[in-house]
């Protein structure tokens, strides 16, 4: 059990969720009423965009706030560092410590993050952020040296 927060700026957000929540709905999460951010996930069979229902770990949302604000987690650890990425475009997050891309065991595709406006290539994962990655074929990568 444990909680993490994070501070997500006003306007378009790429972001993950470092720990199981307790409760995983959006509005749990994020909160609910008039200034609730817009959540938004990946649907890689899709391929294409669906509204966010649940919140997971290892997943990446795209999140529209209207002001900052401070977002806070509780939860427990994910026990899997494992993920799932299937072929073609995924959005997906760390968990709840950053991770340097050379350190992994194995060679992935440019990992890309969203700063400032523009996707940008990452050498690291930072807890609470985003990531798309390309991949060709599926495959499983440990989100830990």
């Amino acid at each position: 059990q444990g909680t993490d927060g994070f501070a997500p700026r006003p306007g378009w957000n790429l972001v993950s969720i470092p720990l199981i929540p307790l409760d995983p709905s959006v509005a749990a999460v994020f909160g609910s009423g008039r200034d609730a951010p817009v959540v938004w996930e990946w649907d890689n069979a899709a391929p294409q965009y669906a509204k966010a229902v649940e919140l997971e770990t290892k997943r990446g949302y795209w999140a529209f706030f209207c002001r900052q604000d401070w977002v806070m987690v509780e939860g427990s650890r994910d026990p899997d560092p494992r993920i799932e990425l299937g072929s073609d475009w995924n959005l997906f997050g760390p968990l709840t410590t950053p991770v340097e891309l050379q350190d992994l065991r194995m060679t992935l595709p440019p990992v890309w993050g969203w700063k400032a406006g523009f996707y940008n290539p990452v050498s690291t994962l930072d807890p609470e952020h985003g990531y798309w990655i390309h991949m060709r074929r599926p495959g499983t990568v440990a989100l830990e040296p």
